[in-house]
């Protein structure tokens, strides 16, 4: 099919981000907690695993400013920004305020923002 705009991908990468790390949460609390431990003792693992993923926001919002999508002139500097923006809604550490019936208008907010401050025309 056609590559959609870089917004696009990029908030679909991050919809499915936050879908699996909330649904995780909700479906086996208990297990969580227990992930969330583990986390906790093994920095060197979630280093690596945020580096992946900022990389990987960064190269949606690199072919974003080929395409004319977004004017930032350093998308691994924008793709922190924006991954860490974000922190709320993905990063288990915030668990507790996922089930917050405010939190996707949240999101929304948080969303448009990033958007205007990549440069997207009409987020």
């Amino acid at each position: 099919g056609e590559n959609p705009p870089a917004p696009e991908r990029l908030r679909r990468w991050f919809d499915l981000l936050i879908r699996s790390k909330r649904s995780r949460a909700l479906d086996d609390p208990e297990l969580f907690a227990t992930y969330i431990q583990l986390v906790a003792g093994a920095r060197d693992v979630v280093k690596g695993h945020v580096d992946t993923l900022v990389s990987q926001i960064a190269q949606i919002i690199a072919e974003g400013v080929k395409q004319g999508d977004f004017t930032v002139n350093d998308p691994f500097a924008a793709g922190q920004g924006v991954f860490y923006a974000t922190a709320r809604f993905h990063d288990p550490v915030h668990a507790a305020e996922w089930a917050d019936l405010n939190i996707d208008a949240a999101f929304e907010s948080v969303w448009t923002l990033l958007m205007r401050g990549l440069g997207a025309g009409n987020p």
